[in-house]
């Protein structure tokens, strides 16, 4: 989690229990903002896990078993 991912969930929760439709609305985009966020940190930590991963392959280090 980033910062920017936790101040988006915290504007999210003000909006929760907003019943207007503005507030609705409002928690809708950052719901989907949110959820757009953690996939992308998800993905940008798996892809350096295996860069990581592929670079301790291409030079034979003994601790690529460690990784894995």
């Amino acid at each position: 989690m980033t910062p920017e991912i936790l101040q988006k969930m915290e504007e999210r929760r003000l909006f929760k229990n907003d019943k207007s439709h503005e507030g609705q609305k409002n928690f809708k985009e950052l719901k989907h903002t949110v959820q757009r966020l953690c996939r992308q940190a998800e993905n940008n930590f798996y892809d350096e896990k295996c860069k990581e991963i592929e670079s301790l392959e291409a030079t034979h280090n003994p601790l690529l078993y460690k990784k894995i």
